[in-house]
């Protein structure tokens, strides 16, 4: 059996999961929905998509969660969960023991939130986990020839981070990151017409 390549796109709103040779296979909502078994004990109940719909409409034994903030992990287990249901949708889960996932991570993250990452992938059952800084990400994606020894500037406006990078001869030059992003523009607006 042939190993696939899986990148993912891991951010605050929305997951995408492009597999080589095969385009893009998931683009959904990073959220999903808990449902509360007893005083401990949560189950996960909809991913992306399903959790979307059912936002506003939940008993109180429901809850949605969004388990990245900032484009970074948040809640270990429910991302797992959610990155796990979508690798399923794509094809069956012990494929990925022989795969490659490449996972992109905002560029000024702690060591700790990249071991967060590698683990994550290490968990869904990968054989190798790469990390891909998310404008080398965005310039590769946009075709850029990012080898070219000229510099080239990406901006790139995520759900939770915004982030501005220099790229040349394969790599970033320097790079500037907050945690701010399209969720944060969305709130502001939404403040500014209540009143």
């Amino acid at each position: 059996m042939r190993a696939n390549n899986f990148y993912i796109d891991l951010g605050t709103v929305n997951t995408l999961i492009y597999v080589k040779g095969h385009g893009f296979k998931i683009n959904e909502p990073t959220l999903l929905t808990m449902k509360q078994r007893d005083e401990s004990v949560l189950e996960h109940s909809a991913f992306g998509h399903n959790a979307k719909r059912m936002v506003g409409k939940t008993p109180i034994s429901m809850f949605s969660l969004r388990p990245l903030k900032g484009g970074v992990i948040s809640n270990f287990e429910s991302t797992f969960r959610l990155v796990e249901f979508f690798i399923r949708n794509i094809n069956d889960k012990s494929l990925l023991r022989k795969s490659r996932l490449i996972i992109s991570l905002p560029c000024q993250v702690t060591q700790h939130e990249k071991l967060a990452i590698e683990e994550l992938g290490k968990n869904l059952g990968a054989r190798y986990v790469d990390l891909i800084n998310e404008p080398m990400a965005a310039a590769i994606g946009a075709g850029f020839d990012v080898l070219e020894s000229k510099g080239k500037m990406i901006v790139d406006i995520g759900g939770g981070t915004s982030e501005a990078a220099i790229i040349s001869l394969g790599g970033i030059v320097i790079s500037q990151a907050k945690r701010i992003g399209g969720t944060y523009l969305d709130e502001a607006i939404i403040d500014h017409l209540k009143f």
